[in-house]
């Protein structure tokens, strides 16, 4: 098997996906502008989910907000907190119990950790997760 970037991972795993949301950008309605959103948003949120999986991962055992995610990329807090929203509803970061103050607002903020799935931990410390070869490489290993 082969240990596989976390980034890498993330975008195959939601690549593969097509359904409704978590799996791509939500809209509250179809046929409106909030579905032209969502569809034209997709492509940029497939990379987001992957740069973000990959920053937690790589952090690990740090916690951040999503509005620090944002800043970390230079994206706006309103591409980044779906994005945290998503990586919160398929299991690779969870709520850390700790809240900070968002910088640009008086309100406070879940920050968030990667998940055991994330990081992979093992018994020789934290490493990416373990996938078939096969998974990887379309079956041509």
């Amino acid at each position: 098997m082969k240990r596989v970037d976390p980034e890498q991972l993330v975008r195959d795993i939601w690549n593969l996906a097509c359904g409704p949301y978590p799996d791509r950008p939500g809209a509250k309605e179809r046929g409106g502008t909030s579905e032209e959103s969502a569809n034209a948003i997709a492509p940029l949120a497939a990379d987001l989910r992957g740069k973000f999986a990959k920053h937690f991962f790589e952090t690990h055992p740090l916690t951040w907000t999503a509005d620090e995610c944002a800043d970390r990329f230079q994206v706006s807090p309103f591409s980044a907190r779906p994005r945290i929203s998503e990586l919160r509803n398929a299991g690779l970061i969870k709520p850390s119990g700790e809240r900070r103050r968002n910088r640009t607002s008086t309100h406070f903020a879940t920050a968030w950790i990667a998940t055991d799935l994330l990081v992979g931990t093992d018994t020789d410390g934290v490493t990416p997760p373990l996938i078939p070869d096969a998974a990887i490489d379309g079956g041509a290993s």
